[in-house]
């Protein structure tokens, strides 16, 4: 009994890894891509590729209501079911936005992991400093913890006067979402 049983999740866990192996994922991106394009964001000159169990994104622009409003340099997708992640590195502002916030983005990276489901958790690191984020997906709430760097917090007073400063000298930014 114990046998078939072991045998059982032996077959299932690998007929889930051939699925997601072999997933077209650029067809998933291209749906994805089609209902940003209804909301006004438009992904251009993106180089993709499907790396088995990944998949990558390169030199990709986004437009926001035909406005150039960032480069990502790197957008990697990682599905596996109870650990799923997405890392982007090299990420730059639009000159416009320079007046909020510093320009350069060196990585963000979110997963959500079947460990803590009712969270997606998310992590970046840029000039403006550290940052840590959690979306509660019950309470539909978002919460950032800001640590600002030296620059944020010469240049950019009028950003952080938005958030709530903490006594640790990070500071934290809650929405409603």
């Amino acid at each position: 009994m114990v046998k078939k049983i072991g045998k059982f999740f032996v077959y299932f866990f690998f007929f889930l890894a051939v699925l997601l192996f072999f997933t077209p994922k650029d067809v998933l991106y291209h749906q994805a891509e089609q209902k940003l394009n209804s909301l006004g964001i438009v992904i251009s000159h993106e180089i993709i590729e499907d790396a088995g169990f990944t998949f990558k994104i390169r030199d990709a622009q986004l437009s926001v209501k035909k406005i150039p409003s960032v480069y990502i340099k790197n957008i990697k997708f990682s599905v596996f079911g109870f650990y799923n992640s997405i890392d982007v590195q090299q990420i730059e502002l639009s000159k416009t936005l320079k007046s909020f916030a510093p320009t350069k983005i060196v990585f963000i990276k979110a997963q959500y992991t079947l460990l803590n489901p009712l969270h997606l958790i998310a992590n970046a690191k840029g000039a403006f400093g550290t940052a840590e984020v959690d979306i509660d997906i019950v309470q539909k709430k978002l919460t950032l913890y800001l640590h600002p760097s030296k620059l944020m917090l010469k240049d950019y007073k009028s950003t952080l006067r938005n958030l709530k400063k903490l006594k640790t000298g990070g500071y934290i930014y809650e929405q409603a979402l």
